[in-house]
């Protein structure tokens, strides 16, 4: 029985449910989630990766959810429908399609549930791949679709000539920028489900582990931090929970007593 306020929850997905060092979705996290669902608690899964990275480890599949925010905020899925979706303007792809051609520069291109690359793998591009547990797209054309971001692979410094062109340029990676029309958050995407189900930031919990999940705890009361998690997320958590290894996220709902 739910005996808390908390009608909503939000989750991260990588280290907060998925153990990247045994490669899988940690039990106790998604029983804990189930068991919410079924006090009628909604649970919103809200990660940096998008649809397509997702799919690489079947979350939407494997965690129990009403819906998702993905691309770090880019995107909202709830009850079956878009909520709403940042997309890059078709004419300014196709521009950006032939800058990276000139210079020779392999990118990823991200449409709501698919992504492709404008070319073969280089060695830039083979260490991201090699090193993060992401989809490895094929090469293929561009065919119009709407693009929510670009991931361009390149050095540092190497993207000054962005700066030409009306896009947000985010480097997360020492090989690796997102472009996308606007700077995307995921305090946007929770916003956004807030609204759609007409539930008050007291009525919303969220788990995370990292600094980007900062911006998720601002729009919730109960900010559930894990204990493998950023000490800057810790600062910022209205609850530190233990470790994902020790099962965290189902001790915080039953202490939250959600379950």
């Amino acid at each position: 029985m739910n005996r808390s306020n908390i009608k909503i929850i939000f989750t991260d997905l990588d280290w907060t449910l998925f153990d990247h060092n045994k490669l899988a979705f940690k039990e106790s996290g998604l029983l804990a989630l189930q068991k919410a669902r079924e006090n009628g608690v909604k649970v919103i899964i809200c990660t940096a990766r998008c649809y397509s990275s997702m799919q690489r480890v079947d979350a939407v599949n494997v965690i129990p959810n009403d819906g998702y925010i993905c691309s770090g905020g880019g995107l909202a899925y709830a009850s079956g429908h878009y909520i709403y979706r940042h997309h890059l303007d078709n004419d300014l792809v196709l521009k950006l399609i032939e800058e990276f051609k000139e210079r020779n520069q392999v990118c990823q291109f991200i449409s709501y549930n698919d992504a492709f690359l404008n070319k073969e793998e280089d060695a830039i591009s083979k260490i991201y791949y090699d090193n993060w547990l992401e989809c490895r797209p094929k090469p293929r054309p561009y065919n119009n679709e709407e693009i929510t971001s670009i991931l361009v692979f390149c050095r540092e410094g190497e993207e000054e000539y962005l700066k030409n062109y009306p896009v947000h340029v985010y480097r997360f990676f020492e090989y690796g920028i997102d472009i996308t029309n606007v700077p995307f958050v995921k305090s946007e995407g929770v916003k956004a489900v807030l609204d759609y189900y007409g539930f008050s930031k007291d009525e919303a919990a969220a788990f995370g582990d990292d600094i980007a999940d900062i911006d998720m705890f601002n729009e919730v009361k109960y900010g559930v931090a894990m204990g493998n998690g950023k000490q800057e997320l810790k600062d910022k958590a209205y609850m530190v929970t233990d470790d994902i290894d020790d099962d965290g996220l189902y001790k915080a709902l039953e202490r939250l007593e959600v379950i």
